[in-house]
């Protein structure tokens, strides 16, 4: 039998772009990302960068080298579905908008798309 790498995931790196609901960061604030040389920038929560440093950190432990740099983060509020007459999430629903946004930026493999919200009592 062969042997499996010692590690694996190496040059790597998983793009993430988040979408969030203005239930998710109540009350946290947001910092300026410069991206690359141009004079764009773009607003990336803290709390998400730090997330992802933690995953990483993670996954690194379990020798798979896979890194993880969040790329966008936006706010929006027409993303989840709610079930008629509850609060509840649905989320075969919520995944359908997710999923029918115009995403070009996630048109690579390694792209990946991240929801976050918070229950509503």
């Amino acid at each position: 039998t062969t042997k499996p790498p010692d590690k694996i995931g190496e040059n790597v790196t998983a793009q993430i772009h988040i979408y969030y609901n203005s239930t998710y960061l109540q009350n946290i604030s947001v910092k300026s990302k410069a991206e690359d040389n141009s004079t764009s920038t773009q607003e990336i929560p803290e709390i998400f960068e730090e997330l992802f440093k933690k995953v990483e950190s993670y996954f690194h432990e379990k020798k798979v080298m896979v890194n993880f740099t969040v790329q966008s983060a936006e706010k929006n509020d027409q993303i989840a579905v709610k079930y008629k007459g509850y609060s509840a999430l649905n989320a075969s629903g919520t995944l359908q908008n997710l999923l029918m946004l115009n995403n070009s930026q996630a048109s690579m493999r390694t792209d990946i798309v991240f929801y976050y919200t918070k229950p509503v009592n």
